[in-house]
């Protein structure tokens, strides 16, 4: 238990998946409602030329589920991603080393691993440190991202959310205007 939440526990995992504690092992506070949140957009399998990751189920890109496998993976495999195994490729790989269970707003919790999942962990970490007024600067280790951890919690949730929200954008934008067939991501 984390500031008195009890983790919900996913499905079990077919045996052929790879192994990773049980979700319930570890404390989860606001995870679900993030993986939820960001299912949204992220739900289902996609194919589109334009999306540089490949092709994509929940969000999760080929080469992302061909290391999570340990080995390359056809269209089917990734057709056949599950939700559940998404959610364990969210929680190791974007939860848990951004250390987002230290997180004690909610939507702030959502706002960071929506922004982790669109646009990965040193994307998200340059974010961040703009937002608190920071050097933009990142080498992509997670542990810079703990050290601002105490910083987020001090700053008012919306505020936060909003200014995350709007750096966000603006650097959309300027994807965008780079390479438009980006613009439906």
């Amino acid at each position: 238990k984390l500031f008195g939440l009890v983790p919900s526990v996913p499905p079990a995992v077919p045996v052929s998946d790879p192994v990773i504690p049980p979700i319930d092992s570890v404390p989860v506070t606001f995870f679900d409602a993030a993986f939820e949140y960001t299912m949204v957009n992220e739900g289902g399998y996609s194919d589109v030329p334009e999306d540089r990751g490949g092709k994509t189920n929940y969000g999760i890109i080929e080469s992302e589920y061909a290391r999570w496998l340990g080995r390359p993976v056809t269209e089917t495999d990734m057709r056949n991603l599950t939700k559940t195994v998404a959610k364990q490729i969210y929680f190791k790989w974007y939860w848990s080393p951004l250390h987002i269970d230290r997180i004690t707003a909610k939507n702030v919790a959502i706002a960071l691993f929506d922004r982790a999942v669109l646009n990965g962990l040193t994307g998200c970490s340059r974010h961040v440190r703009v937002v608190l007024g920071y050097e933009e600067k990142s080498n992509g280790d997670s542990a810079n991202f703990d050290g601002l951890i105490a910083a987020v919690n001090k700053m008012d949730p919306i505020t936060f959310v909003m200014k995350l929200a709007d750096r966000c954008e603006a650097k959309h934008r300027r994807v965008v205007e780079l390479d438009r067939s980006q613009a439906r991501f």
